[in-house]
C-alpha cells in the first residue's frame, strides 16, 4: 500500500468495502465498482452488506460501473456518489466474429432471424423481466423465437415463469455455451 498511488478494489462489495477503508487509513484515492444494480444485487444478501455498503461507498473517490443503468441505480441508491459515478463499458471483442459465427448452432435454436440474449441465469440479472418483455411482444405480434444463452440459479424458475407466461414453446434456453457467437 505504500508503494502504490490509488486503491482500486477490483469487485464489489467486499473488495469495494477493502478499498474504501484502506483509502480512508492511508489518504490515497479509492475506486470501487458496481458490476450489478446495487439494489437487486443487495435483495439477495443479508443486510449487512447493505449497511456496509451505504456507509463505505460513498467514502470511495470515484466508482466504476459497468453502464448507465448500473450508475443510475448506485446514484439512486446512495445519493452522495452521484457526479463520482463513471460508466466504462465492457468491451466486446469483434475479430474472428465471422469464423466463429460458422460454428453450429446449439441443437433445437430456430433458423434466423431470432432475438438472443447472453447471461447468468441469476435474479440480478433481471431475465424474468427479459421473459415479461418478450411476452408483451409477442402479444403484439412479433414472431421471432427467443433464446437464452447461459445457465444459474435461475434456470428452472425462469423455465416455469416462461411457461406461465405462454412463451415456453417460443424460448429455447440454450444452457451455457463455450462460444456464444454462433447464437
Amino acid at each position: 500500500l505504500r508503494r502504490s498511488d490509488i486503491v482500486v478494489g477490483g469487485l464489489e462489495m467486499t473488495p469495494t468495502f477493502l478499498a474504501a477503508l484502506l483509502g480512508k487509513l492511508s489518504g490515497k484515492p479509492s475506486v470501487g465498482f458496481v458490476r450489478n444494480s446495487l439494489p437487486e444485487l443487495l435483495r439477495g444478501l443479508p443486510g449487512r452488506y447493505t449497511t456496509l455498503t451505504r456507509r463505505l461507498y460513498p467514502g470511495l473517490d470515484r466508482v466504476v460501473a459497468i453502464s448507465t443503468g448500473v450508475q443510475t441505480s448506485a446514484e439512486a441508491l446512495i445519493p452522495a456518489l452521484r457526479g463520482r459515478v463513471r460508466t466504462v463499458y465492457i468491451p466486446v471483442e469483434l475479430s474472428g466474429v465471422l469464423e466463429r459465427a460458422e460454428e453450429p448452432l446449439p441443437e433445437g435454436a430456430p433458423q434466423e432471424p431470432y432475438l438472443v440474449a447472453v447471461g447468468r441465469l441469476e435474479p440480478q440479472k433481471g431475465f424474468d423481466l427479459l421473459l415479461s418483455a418478450y411476452a408483451d411482444l409477442r402479444a403484439r405480434g412479433v414472431t421471432e423465437p427467443l433464446v437464452i444463452v447461459g445457465e444459474g440459479n435461475e434456470r428452472t424458475r425462469l423455465e416455469a415463469f416462461a411457461q406461465s407466461l405462454g412463451v415456453a414453446e417460443h424460448v429455447l434456453f440454450a444452457g451455457f455455451q463455450r462460444n456464444p457467437y454462433p447464437c
